[in-house]
């Protein structure tokens, strides 16, 4: 019997890393506010890792909606 797959979602880390320059803060600030570990932002970020917890949790601490950051396609 084939397992059923979720589609891969992605995200748009460029617009996030805008919205946090836009608040004046680094990636390690953007981490503490979102109680993550800096090296867990950077991979994010910088797409290495695509978790959908993480997105909510940086979306969080950025006041956005996390919706805000997921590609359609």
């Amino acid at each position: 019997m084939p397992v059923n797959r979720l589609p891969k979602i992605a995200f748009n880390a460029q617009l996030m890393e805008t919205d946090r320059a836009k608040k004046g803060w680094s990636v390690e600030e953007l981490a503490r506010r979102a109680k993550v570990s800096r090296a867990a932002a950077y991979n994010f970020l910088n797409g290495s890792s695509r978790a959908i917890g993480m997105n909510a949790k940086l979306a969080k601490a950025l006041k956005r909606n996390p919706a805000r950051y997921v590609l359609e396609g």
